[in-house]
């Protein structure tokens, strides 16, 4: 099996992508380094580009077969969304939106979305589940949930497939 982890080279993708590697799999990384460290990731292939080019992403993934999309770059400090909003968005959402049509381009319509317990807001019982109210306080969690939301859209009118996955 043959994974793209955009990324791959931050704290938690570094660590998938040691994990998927440690499980046989075939791993490219696609990083822009902003965050993420090149030290962080070793004995697999790694495209260096934002998910904001969206001409060089298309043409380094141009033809490229993956079985899936690990996806986990994405700007993630609540502060720094707040004093930055626009960025979080163009980043977020804009760089997410640009992957999912490469992947559509390139037949591969698998993928695992990074995404934050920041979309809930302020909790308004201890256990979360999908029934509880989705409410960000924060361009971070607006943009993720903005990104969740895109995503549905996108699995209901075609042959995509997405799961979300969020940190709490």
């Amino acid at each position: 099996m043959k994974l793209l982890i955009p990324g791959g080279a931050g704290y938690i993708g570094s660590h998938m992508v040691k994990y998927a590697q440690n499980l046989g799999y075939e791993v490219v990384v696609l990083d822009d380094f902003s965050s993420g460290n090149e030290w962080a990731v070793s004995n697999c292939e790694v495209l260096k580009v934002n998910l904001l080019d969206h001409d060089k992403l298309s043409k380094v993934l141009h033809k490229r077969h993956f079985d899936g999309v690990i996806h986990f770059a994405a700007k993630s400090l609540v502060g720094e969304s707040i004093l930055k909003p626009e960025m979080y968005y163009r980043n977020n959402v804009v760089g997410t939106l640009n992957l999912v049509e490469e992947m559509q381009k390139n037949d591969c319509n698998n993928l695992v979305f990074s995404s934050t317990a920041a979309i809930f807001g302020n909790p308004i019982t201890q256990k979360l589940d999908e029934t509880h109210p989705k409410d960000p306080i924060n361009p971070y969690g607006r943009s993720k949930l903005m990104v969740e939301n895109m995503l549905l859209d996108i699995c209901n009118k075609s042959n995509f497939n997405a799961t979300c996955f969020r940190y709490f």
